[in-house]
């Protein structure tokens, strides 16, 4: 047997020893290539491949991609800096929850004696959602005789540090509560019969002005929603936040169980035997997370987790909590303001993003990942992206605020083996469509060389 020393020059010298028999090669040079693809891809290849894409000129850019299971880079550009992550926040979000919850829970409650039904809110949201609903959770409360409803010791602000109060209008604003219903959002659509424009609940009101008139000002705690009805067609389903507060939950409770739910303000008695109520909603709702990208989820996910660790439905509170436990855990301290990424106090670095990501692939292994997280070209938010393959080989959460596009998640590389990867573009002028077209060009590069 003869060995063979080859000396091979990459980051620091090493030697590879490749043994020859007498038969010929029994191991070629399958170390050489091995040692030559973990190479880390350089700061000036990476500088190359953002120069030829147009729509990053004059944008700040961030990447870092690592193999899933290792703490090595594969390549690095601005890995710690922080960036505007838009809804790439909810990756963090996601992580918490699945730290913390085997089982969402959905109310707490007891019984009397009497048949009364005590219960409190956990910040579960999909009570007769609009689009995810929990048929299970309400037929469990309309099946009951009577309903008291204990409000929280601490209600969570409607709206997040950070939101614009410009974006009140939209669902994706939805504001929060200690117990949504109906997503906090009333529906709008064209009634089949009378093929007019109704509400639902019903309890809201639609007001359709002259197509002359401007667009009247969004008024914060009014319950008129206002259209034109030349921007409308039979097809529209419209999604309007309503203002939240107890008194508003407890009405429409009563009206979609047709019976009196009562308000007791007084704090849930902890001397009373307890129970949980469970509907095993999990991936219905973390779909609704990761691939709609669904804000009021992301928002009461953070709540139940304060709920559960700290007995508070406050956001502030269950974030503090959250960055205390993992100070430990990330390369770079989370600046951190809500759980959906609409604030733009959110400030986040590549590469917490990775770890976080690969926290979540250690907990959820690779079928739990291909199936929740957006994928490239079939599903989600990257429906329209990542489709120059036979098999989708992207799995990630985007992000978009304007000027700011994110995009972290996972990916399948020309040797099958899966990387973890965050791609952070903030200060951009171009298109979104544009620079959504240069993160995935920057992927196919990386997916080449890896």
């Amino acid at each position: 047997m003869t060995v063979l020393v080859i000396r091979v020059e990459l980051f620091a010298n090493f030697e590879i020893k490749l043994i020859l028999k007498k038969q010929g090669l029994l191991l070629c040079f399958l170390c050489l290539t091995t040692a030559l693809s973990g190479q880390k891809t350089s700061n000036k290849k990476i500088e190359r491949q953002i120069d030829k894409i147009t729509a990053f000129q004059g944008a700040h850019i961030g990447i870092k991609v690592s193999a899933v299971s290792s703490s090595k880079s594969r390549a690095e550009y601005n890995a710690h800096d922080y960036f505007t992550p838009a809804s790439n926040v909810k990756i963090i979000t996601f992580l918490a929850a699945l730290q913390t919850f085997d089982a969402l829970p959905t109310l707490l409650y007891f019984k009397t004696p009497s048949g009364t039904l005590h219960f409190t809110a956990t910040g579960y949201p999909l009570l007769l959602h609009p689009k995810y609903p929990d048929h299970e959770l309400f037929r469990f409360l309309n099946q009951q005789k009577k309903l008291v409803y204990h409000l929280p010791q601490e209600s969570p602000t409607r709206l997040g540090a950070g939101w614009s109060w410009d974006d009140q209008q939209y669902y994706f604003s939805a504001q929060k509560s200690a117990f949504p219903i109906y997503g906090n959002v009333v529906q709008f659509y064209q009634d089949t019969l009378s093929k007019d424009f109704v509400a639902k609940p019903s309890r809201f009101q639609t007001h359709f002005f002259s197509q002359k008139k401007k667009i009247l000002p969004l008024k914060e705690f009014s319950y008129k929603y206002d259209f034109n009805p030349k921007n409308l067609t039979p097809q529209d389903t419209l999604l309007k936040p309503f203002p939240t507060s107890p008194k508003q939950f407890v009405d429409l409770l009563s009206e979609a169980t047709q019976s009196k739910v009562e308000i007791d303000s007084l704090p849930f008695p902890k001397d009373q035997i307890q129970s949980v109520f469970y509907t095993h909603q999990e991936e219905k709702l973390y779909k609704a997370l990761l691939q709609d990208s669904d804000n009021l989820i992301a928002e009461s996910l953070l709540l139940m987790i304060g709920k559960i660790k700290n007995d508070t439905l406050n956001t502030k509170k269950t974030i503090d909590y959250l960055k205390i436990k993992w100070q430990d855990d990330f390369s770079d301290p989370l600046i951190w303001a809500d759980g959906s990424g609409v604030s733009r106090y959110n400030l986040l670095t590549p590469t917490i993003l990775v770890e976080a990501l690969q926290k979540t692939y250690s907990i959820l292994g690779w079928d739990k990942i291909t199936s929740l997280f957006p994928a490239g070209g079939i599903s989600g938010t990257i429906l329209n992206y990542h489709k120059d393959a036979p098999a989708p080989y992207v799995f990630a959460k985007t992000g978009t605020l304007k000027n700011n596009i994110s995009l972290s998640g996972f990916f399948i590389g020309k040797n099958n083996r899966i990387y973890v990867f965050s791609i952070l573009v903030n200060n951009h002028t171009s298109s979104n469509e544009a620079v959504r077209e240069g993160i995935a060009t920057l992927i196919r590069f990386f997916r080449k060389k890896y």
